[in-house]
């Protein structure tokens, strides 16, 4: 899970301005449900919805937009590098080969 301040510089660099209770919100669920609180307010529809409620307008929407799109965006870096290392460096294609 990307940190806080991550969060808060794309945000910058996309808005010109933070949104730290957008962020704190979207990941809200992580108190009870920890790794998988992704399940809850990660939609891009969820986060739509909260962004607009929360702040009272579209920049507000825009940052849950981005909050949820940098967390999927690390999770699937971090599936591959745990892949490429596990493979010594070498990314398998397709399904294993059957033995004979």
């Amino acid at each position: 899970m990307p940190k806080g301040k991550t969060h808060e510089y794309i945000c910058r660099m996309v808005l010109g301005k933070s949104y730290p209770m957008v962020d704190k919100v979207l990941d809200l669920p992580v108190v009870f449900l920890g790794r998988n609180h992704r399940k809850l307010f990660h939609s891009i529809p969820e986060a739509v919805i909260l962004g607009l409620i929360l702040t009272g307008h579209l920049n507000g929407s825009i940052a849950a937009v981005l909050h949820t799109t940098t967390d999927s965006v690390d999770s699937y870096a971090k599936r591959k590098i745990k892949r490429l290392t596990k493979n010594g460096g070498e990314e398998k294609i397709g399904r294993k080969e059957k033995k004979k």
